[in-house]
Parts: C-alpha cells; structure tokens; sequence
C-alpha cells in the first residue's frame, strides 16, 4: 500500500470520527503531493458540505469528478451542495446522473425525491421515494418521505400505511410521529394528533417542528394559550423558524381579542405589540390593537394606530368606524362623518358605521332625518340587535314619532330585556300632541307600564338617561303627584343606592343658633346662558353672605357671560369631576356638609333628578325653574308663593308646600339691544297685528287650539308668530294639528327661526300682544316680556305652571290681561291686538309697575328666614 493510501485511510478514520480539522488537514496534505487525487478532493468537498461551505464542496468535487467522472456517489453529494445553494436544476441534474451510473442507488433516490417535493412537484418525487424502498425495503427515511408526499396529494390511506412502516422499522423516529400527527389532524382526530406530536418531543424535547405542529392543533381547538407556549418553543430551540414566528404572530392577535374580552387588556395589547413585531404590516393587528388604546383612554395612539390600519388595507371598514369615534370624541365631527360614510361604502353591512352615523347625525337638528336613515338600515342590517332598535326609539321619540318609538323600544325590549329598557318605553310620551285623546292614550300607557314595573324585583344602577324622564308629563296640564311618587319608587326600588345619605346627615339635628353661617348648596346643570341660570343669577349673588355660605355645583365646566357671573356670585363653584358619575358628584357634595341642598330645577335632566334621592343636607329644597313636584321622597320643600298657587295646592306635590309672600326670584332687568331690529328684520308685514307665542312648540296643549283660532278668526289682519323651536319634524306635527283644528286661519300662523337671546326680545318687543299657552305658561320669557311692557294675556289653571304670569301681575298690582275663561282670553287678546288706546294703557300700566319684579330684595330676604328657621329648628 503506497504511502498516499495510508494517509487516505487515516484521513478517513478522523471523518468518521468526526474530527474534521485533521481529516482535512491530511486530505490536503495528500492533493500537495498528488493532486489528481479523487477521493481526496471528494472527502475534502465532503466536510465543506459539512461545514455549509457550498461554494468550495461545488469546487472540491467537481474536481473530483472530473478525475472520476463514473463516480455515483460524487454527483450525488454535488447534487447535495447545488441543492443547499437552491440551485436546484443542477442538483436535480446531478442527482440523475448519479442514478444513470447506478441505478440501484437509493440514496440519490431519496434526495431526488425530496428535491422535487420541495418544487411541488408531489407525483415525480412520490416515484422517486418509490424506487427508493423498493431498492431499500428498509428504509425508514424514505417510508417517512413518501408518506408526507401522499398526505400532500391527500392520499391519507396509503399515507398512514407509509409512515407506520417507517415507524415500525425505527419506532424512535420522531419526524415520523409528527408526519403521522399531521394526518391525524387532517383527519380530524385531535387528541390522536396530540399523542403523536407529544410522542416526537419525548424523543427529541428540542424539536421544534413538533413544539410547532402542536401549537398549531391547539389554536385549531382555541386553546390559544397552550398555543402561544408551544411556538414560543418552537423558537426558543429554532429561532430562525419562520413558520413558527409566522404562526405565533397569527395567533398572538387571536389571544389579544380572548383578553380584550375578558377586559384583560393589558395582556391583549402586549399580545398585539408582539404580533406586530413579528409581522408589521396585518392592518387589523393595528385595529385591533388601536381598539385596546381606546378603552385606555389612550385616544391619540389608538387614532394613530386606526390610521395605519388604513393606510395598510385602505378598504377596512371597522378601522375606518373606529377612527370615527376617536374624531367624534375630539370634537373633529366632519371628518369623523366621513371615516364613518367610507366604513359604511367599504362594508354596505356594517351596523357600527350605521349606528355611529346615526348616533352623529343625531346631534345635528338639521339632519335627524339622516340619522333616521342609518339607525333604519343599522336595523335592517341586524335586526336582533338591541342596541340598534333602542338607538332608533330614543330619535323617534325627540321626533315626536311616539307611536313608533314604543314600537321600536318593546322590540330592543323583547331582544333584550332590562328594566330600564321597560322604563323608558313607559316614559316616552309625544312631543307633541296629536289631540287630547291621544294625550290620555299615552298617559294609559304610562300608567300600565308603570304598574308593571312597580311589581318587578329588579335591582341595578340607574342610567342618567334622559328618555327614563317622562318630561313631557308637565305639559299635559294634570295633577303629576301620584305617578311622579310612583316613578321614584321605581328607581329606589331598582337602585336602593340612590338613597344615600351623607354622613353628616345621619344624626338629623338642627344646626344650633350661633353655630357659623347656613352653608347652603345650588345645584343643577343650567348655571349658564339658559332659563334656570336667569333665574337663579341674582338670587345666589344677593342671599346675605352674614348668614349664608354659597356654593353652586355644576355637573360640567360651563364658561359664559351668565356661567362666570353666577360663579363670580358664589362663594365656591364645585364641578363634578364625570358628568355621568352620581356616585363622584354625591361624595363631592357630601364633603361639604351642607345644611341646605337647593335645587333650582328638577325633572328636566337626570342628573339632578337622580342626586336629589340622596340626603346631601338634612334640608333639602326645590323651586319652580321645573314647575312640577318631583315625587322623591329626599326633597323636603317646593318653594312656591302664595300667588303662585291655587287653594288645595298642596295635593299637587310630594314635598311640603312653601308659600312664600313673595315671589323668591332676583331678576335682573333685561335690556334690549341698542339699536333694536324692526319687523321687516323679520319678514314680518308692518301693518299686521301680530300675536306672539314665542314659547317651545311642546307648550302648544290641544286645548289651546280653539282659543288661538279664535283670535284669529276675530282679527283679519291678525298673525300669530311662532318660533320653530327644537327639532324640525315638531313644526309639522304641529301644522298636521292646526290643518284639523283651524284650516280656515293657518294661512296666517307664521314660524320664525330660532332667535339668539338678543334678537329673541327684539321679536318680543315688535308683538303687540304676547300669548301665555295654556296649562304650562310663560316664565323667564313672560319676565323679559314684561320688562319690555309687552301685554301677556295669561288663563291661569290650576297648577303653579300655569300661574307664573299670574304671580308676576299680581306681584305689580296688573290684572288687567289675567282672563277667567277661554272666551275672555279671545276678548284680551283681540282688544289688545286691535285697540292701539287700550293695548297702550295696559303697556304704560306694565312698565310704571314692572320694577316690583326685578331685583327685587324681599322675595330673597323671605327666602333666608324660611332657611334659617328650618334649618335652626326655630
């Protein structure tokens, strides 16, 4: 044996030993001094291949075989180095080669097969692995191919057979298991596939392809954590695993939404975060996420994030809807209404775009018929649910379309049934009334309703919703007492907590005379430009600050000329740090340790009507600013006059009944605008006789419809001006009323816009006579009229909101337009519009005697003595 072969030999045992420097070394060694050494170059080639230096295998071994081209094993393992380089034509031809200088050669057989697995091409490489075990019978590698190649083409059957021979010839063959899994998961038996998957990592713990394959099988079943853990390994012991990332980012998202559920979302949005790591660019990843930042209050990131979902996939219509709420909640409401009208043109199915349209729409007067639109089709689109079919109720019934609202709430009722979803429905009452017999129809329905709910034993808390209100009760001219008592039943019923009392309250014992000044608190949510902020301007700036401590609470920051005097007028001004939170709004006010709580107005909004069946005070007070009692058992006293009330008034109310000599309003003089508009300002005709009712269109009772036809029809030239105030389909429920009760005058009844305040007491002042409506009359409107020495004719009825007007003529000594029944009324009013000498005197009567109205002292001063016996106890 010559010494080259000696060396070979050598050279070979440290391969195969795994000692690759030496081997190398010596092969080498061997091409220095013969370089037409085949082998040497092969087995030099070999460990390049080895050490995944494919460029240099490709050199040794060409060489190689360019000394021994009939070498079958040479071409074969350049086949091997092309085919790690992807070079896949000249694997593919070099591993033929190799079967053509032997055919036998299972080996290239296999590799050959897999190479055109890898291309897709499943029925050449089925073939191939074929010739492999009928060369081989015994080998395991080839079974384990085949059978994932006829699981590909969905030959299961023989698939199976495959791998359980492969498996049956090496039963620790793990990537066998985890082809056998597949199948098994193909064939829908989970647990099977679980048990072959499990069985590979207990061969091989590391393998990540079965840490993967079972991760997979598990986000099938939703079992996503477990799902999360296994990819996660499948990286941990291949981190390069791009399948495994891939599946994790897929999954990731999944499992963020289970959180996002579960409000968990903390976890959600680190689910999200990770995914988006892994792969940027899913959109609804950045949605979905965008959505988790929203629910934090992080609005800014989350509208970026909504952005950048768009900006990925520009047709994902819930990005799109959810960006329009982010823009809606910053005021930005056209491009809000936009993001909202391209998720409902990408997603002609999308109830949020409908529903949120809608609910955008419905803040504009001018577009409740489009908002009418998109709650109708936000229904069609899902007409179980709820949510939808209460949106569309609540926008009826602004409307004054009573009849369908009920409809609309019994239907969210029978979807989804919640005791205030019946409360509402029971409250909801026509803006307008058709007629009088629909009035009473409504009112049955509210008093069926409302027995029902008195006899149910449900409990939760109260939704400051207007709709559970009833506000429309006041204006049917009816004694209110029994079904306002009934109705705080029913919230203390379902909300015991409303009920809570302060602790300064509990031991219910006067304040001693000589104890430090009664700390009295206003509260209400119109401390603005608004009727009650009028109203109550003075009195809280004149209460003598000896005795009183002021504080006004307000449920929001209010910033006008009338907010800031009214908080320049207080000692303190308290806000409630969430308009919706009663519970934050109790715990401010009861830090005070009132002695007296007094509410300007109660029944227009819920937040004061539900923080009054509190006890914030031991003394607890309410004035007409809402002339209705308020049925709450926490209110002690409805602060009234002696010439505001009837005899037997006391039977109108749930609280004890003052009358005070006086009314208890310090009303400052309004003053018209310098210099004041005229008629043709108005388009209004010169010569015409004009009758203003310039109060809201909810205030025009049925039984006023004779009485205005009257006036007309007594006076040709008269015209009666209305302003078309609140929303626009009032105004024809309204003339649909009138074309049945007065068709032969509605030519002359004439709608103005709504006025800003200044403009509104120009208008007032060019009316030659002002109409009080019946059974809920003029307040603040009827103070600035008579300021201007306007003539109010007034019908009093027999409750405090059809006496305003009464008290302030009564208060000046003027009776001269107080009428004593509807005839009489028609005579003032026609008098006063036609006879200039008349109309004039009562004019000069008003104005020599309107300054007992305004700012004027002795209503407070009898408000304070009132005060300071009940609370003193004296």
């Amino acid at each position: 044996m010559n010494p080259s072969s000696l060396q070979l030999d050598e050279a070979v045992k440290l391969h195969q030993r795994g000692d690759l420097r030496r081997a190398e070394f010596i092969y080498q060694q061997i091409l220095q001094q013969n370089s037409g050494n085949a082998d040497a170059w092969h087995l030099l080639g070999v460990i390049a291949l080895q050490e995944k230096r494919h460029d240099q295998a490709i050199d040794c071994i060409r060489k190689a075989i360019h000394l021994h081209p009939a070498a079958a094993l040479m071409h074969a393992n350049l086949g091997v180095a092309y085919k790690a380089l992807k070079r896949n034509s000249e694997a593919e031809a070099c591993y033929r080669q190799a079967l053509i200088l032997q055919p036998d050669y299972a080996e290239a057989q296999f590799n050959l097969g897999r190479l055109l697995q890898e291309q897709g091409k499943q029925d050449e490489a089925a073939a191939a692995y074929r010739n492999a075990v009928r060369i081989k019978p015994d080998y395991a590698e080839a079974y384990n191919s085949l059978g994932q190649t006829l699981r590909e083409q969905g030959q299961f059957t023989e698939a199976m057979s495959m791998l359980q021979i492969a498996l049956k010839l090496r039963p620790a063959f793990p990537e066998a298991h985890i082809n056998f899994g597949n199948i098994l998961r193909d064939l829908k038996k989970p647990a099977q596939a679980a048990a072959s998957y499990q069985e590979a990592l207990r061969l091989k713990p590391d393998l990540a392809e079965a840490h993967n394959n079972l991760g997979c099988l598990y986000q099938e079943e939703k079992r996503l954590d477990d799902a999360v853990a296994c990819f996660r390994q499948a990286l941990l012991h291949k981190a390069d695993f791009a399948d495994a990332r891939r599946n994790l980012g897929i999954v990731l998202p999944e499992l963020g939404m289970v959180y996002l559920d579960r409000d968990q979302l903390d976890e959600a949005k680190a689910c999200f975060e990770e995914a988006l790591q892994i792969d940027p660019t899913p959109a609804m990843v950045h949605n979905n996420l965008g959505t988790i930042l929203d629910r934090q209050g992080k609005l800014t990131e989350a509208k970026a994030r909504f952005e950048t979902a768009i900006r990925l996939q520009p047709s994902l219509a819930i990005a799109y809807s959810n960006l329009g709420r982010i823009l809606l909640s910053e005021g930005a409401t056209e491009r809000a209404r936009e993001s909202f009208e391209k998720a409902a043109q990408h997603d002609l199915q999308m109830f949020s775009a409908h529903y949120n349209l809608g609910l955008l729409f419905s803040k504009d007067e001018n577009k409740l018929d489009q908002a009418e639109a998109a709650f109708r089709r936000a229904v069609e689109i899902e007409p179980d649910n709820a949510t939808g079919h209460e949106a569309l109720a609540a926008l009826l019934a602004g409307q004054g379309k009573w009849a369908e609202s009920i409809r609309c709430y019994d239907r969210a009722e029978q979807l989804a049934p919640t005791h205030w979803r019946r409360l509402k429905a029971a409250m909801t009452l026509p803006a307008i009334l058709e007629s009088t017999d629909q009035m009473h129809l409504a009112r049955r329905h509210v008093y069926d309703a409302v027995a029902r709910l008195l006899t149910e034993n449900r409990t939760g808390p109260s939704p400051v919703d207007p709709q559970c209100m009833g506000f429309y009760l006041a204006y049917h001219g009816l004694n209110e007492r029994a079904l306002r008592m009934d109705q705080g039943r029913i919230y203390l019923k379902t909300s015991p907590d409303l009920a809570y009392v302060a602790p300064h309250c509990r031991e219910g014992k006067p304040k001693p005379a000589g104890a430090g000044r009664i700390k009295i608190g206003f509260v209400s949510t119109h401390f603005r430009n608004h009727t009650i902020g009028r109203l109550n301007a003075g009195l809280i700036r004149q209460l003598d600050r000896k005795r009183f401590h002021v504080i006004v609470m307000r449920k929001d920051r209010q910033d006008d000329d009338l907010a800031r005097l009214i908080g320049e007028g207080a000692d303190q001004v308290l806000v409630s740090p969430d308009s919706n939170n009663l519970s934050a709004a109790r715990q401010i006010i009861a830090e005070q340790e009132l002695d007296v709580v007094f509410y300007p107005d109660i029944g227009m909004e819920p937040w004061t009507y539900l923080l009054s069946f509190a006890r914030l005070a031991p003394v607890q007070c309410v004035t007409w600013g809402h002339p209705l009692t308020t049925g709450v058992p926490a209110v002690d006293y409805f602060i009234s006059s002696e010439s505001l009330e009837a005899d037997g008034a006391e039977e109108h109310y749930s609280e004890r009944l003052v009358r005070l000599k006086n009314l208890a309003v310090y009303y400052y003089r309004p003053k018209l605008p310098v210099p004041g508009k005229n008629r043709a300002d108005f388009g209004l005709p010169q010569e015409a006789h004009i009758y203003g009712c310039l109060q809201t269109l909810f205030k025009f009772h049925p039984e006023f419809d004779p009485i205005l036809g009257g006036i007309l029809r007594r006076d040709p030239e008269g015209i009666l001006l209305i302003i078309q105030q609140g929303v626009p389909h009032w105004k024809k429920l309204l003339l649909d009323r009138f074309q049945k009760t007065m068709p032969d005058v509605i030519g002359r009844i004439r709608f103005v816009p709504p006025q800003y305040h200044e403009h509104y007491l120009c208008l007032t002042a060019l009316c030659d006579v002002v109409l009080d409506p019946l059974h809920f009359g003029g307040g603040n409107s009827s103070y600035e009229a008579l300021a201007l020495g306007v003539p109010i004719i007034t019908l009093p009825s027999p409750f405090l909101r059809g006496r305003i007007t009464l008290a302030q003529y009564r208060q000046m000594d003027v009776p001269d337009c107080v009428a004593g029944n509807p005839a009489e009324y028609i005579d003032l009013a026609v008098r006063c519009g036609t006879d200039r000498d008349f109309k004039s005197a009562v004019s000069r009567k008003i104005q020599e005697a309107n300054h007992a109205l305004f700012e004027d002292n002795e209503g407070v001063r009898q408000l304070e003595d009132f005060l300071e016996k009940v609370v003193r106890g004296s």
